[in-house]
């Protein structure tokens, strides 16, 4: 990711206009190492000018950013070698190697459940070679110890649905891998199985609940638009039923998807010439509303507190129970989520805005900024380059409630490739394939 100037002096705060306020999730809490910590660093880190006490680097690694694939709460997890098949952990405060693990066979996906002490990792890739094309996919997970690497277990099916209760679920897929042909709940701690399920000819799993961090049920559409809601904790039927669900087209510019809210379904479907959603109850399968806008260059998406349809220069947010239009944002060109409900757009003129998803209100005007993944329920954090010191980047923080932008500390470096927070730290990479690891604070 390129970094811009923000726009902001160095050394002063900026505050927006009083209607800019707003927003919400979580930043940063814990942390930090002391001078002994980096002392014993010397053989990691590399001689830094002095920097801003509210950013202090505790170690950095060159080469080990451009293989970095997945950060835990406790770890960073980087791959090596040439095929991807070393995979190292290490500490996220002091730098040091806590252990290494050579796969049996190379992969390009590593999952960290929240709270699991494991890693996911997709194993057992096949390779379909067609006339014109290549593709592949994954038929296996392995787990591996998150504190000592060792493996855990491995088991047929790939997923990305983890639940609150230490389970995931796992999609065994068809020889070509286009559809799941059984799903599977396992414990993370030992991968046996709690309940499976024959699914022939399913399309889509989605995660169902009314609260989406904790679902209780999943939703499976095949492709005849039958759907089969199962209870996450026995594999049983929920309800079943019919929705709208266009034929399989990957060549014409189609993308459907199945999305879940509340207590709703919905049916996303983007053509290039037009855009629509259809919302079931998840219960009955009544429909409940209807949206079809005729427009060309647009994409559906969920965006927090509402569901957004972005044109060519507009985004407009569509209230989740009614289907209603509930506010639009003219000449926005780019939009993605932000932390805290929050969507990070940008516009021809001025440059980039946190807008609010609920009401679609601007929190902050950011000029140039780039947005860093993470946040608490008070503010965001952001990236630019320093006028005042070329290449030194700056690093700002967005108050949700008052739309004040301040500073609070500065890298020494370009984080050219971006940056992420956990526990209060900092870990970026750069265009030289360096990590490093800072303090916030």
């Amino acid at each position: 990711m390129t970094l811009i100037d923000l726009g902001y002096a160095d050394t002063e705060p900026v505050t927006a206009s009083p209607r800019r306020a707003r927003l919400d999730r979580r930043l940063f809490r814990w942390v930090a190492a002391t001078a002994a910590v980096l002392l014993c660093l010397a053989t990691l880190t590399t001689s830094v000018r002095p920097q801003s006490p509210a950013v202090r680097l505790l170690w950095n690694r060159p080469g080990a950013g451009m293989n970095l694939v997945a950060v835990s709460d406790h770890a960073i997890l980087v791959m090596a070698g040439p095929r991807n098949q070393f995979l190292t952990s290490y500490d996220l405060v002091d730098g040091r190697r806590m252990w290494a693990h050579e796969l049996a066979e190379p992969t390009d996906y590593v999952d960290v459940p929240p709270g699991s002490g494991v890693l996911l990792i997709s194993t057992g890739e096949q390779i379909l070679r067609g006339r014109n094309s290549t593709s592949s996919f994954y038929t296996r997970t392995t787990a591996l110890d998150a504190a000592t690497g060792a493996q855990r277990w491995s088991s047929a099916g790939t997923g990305s649905i983890w639940t609150s209760t230490g389970a995931a679920v796992l999609q065994e897929t068809d020889p070509k891998g286009l559809t799941t042909a059984r799903l599977r709940l396992v414990r993370l701690t030992d991968g046996s199985t709690v309940w499976s399920q024959e699914t022939p000819g399913v399309q889509q799993v989605v995660p169902v609940g009314a609260d989406p961090a904790h679902p209780d049920r999943v939703a499976t559409v095949d492709g005849s638009g039958s759907v089969w809601v199962l209870r996450l904790a026995d594999g049983t039927e929920a309800a079943s039923g019919t929705v709208d669900w266009p034929p399989y087209a990957p060549n014409l510019g189609e993308l459907t998807l199945l999305a879940a809210q509340g207590d709703a379904l919905y049916v996303l479907r983007s053509t290039l010439h037009d855009a629509v959603v259809t919302a079931y109850s998840d219960q009955t399968f009544e429909k409940l509303w209807r949206i079809d806008e005729k427009t060309d260059n647009d994409s559906l998406f969920p965006c927090g507190q509402a569901l957004c349809l972005a044109r060519y220069n507009e985004i407009t947010g569509y209230d989740w129970v009614t289907g209603r239009p509930r506010w639009t944002a003219a000449d926005r060109t780019f939009t993605t989520a932000a932390p805290g409900d929050l969507l990070f757009t940008t516009d021809r003129t001025s440059g980039s805005q946190l807008l609010d998803s609920a009401t679609g209100r601007t929190v902050a005007d950011l000029q140039d900024a780039t947005v860093v993944g993470g946040a608490d329920e008070d503010a965001v954090l952001t990236l630019g380059t320093s006028h005042s010191a070329p290449g030194r980047t700056v690093l700002r923080k967005v108050d949700i409630h008052t739309g004040q932008v301040s500073v609070i500390g500065f890298l020494e470096t370009a984080a050219d490739l971006g940056c992420q927070t956990r526990v209060s730290l900092l870990i970026c990479t750069d265009l030289a394939g360096g990590l490093s690891v800072r303090a916030l604070g």
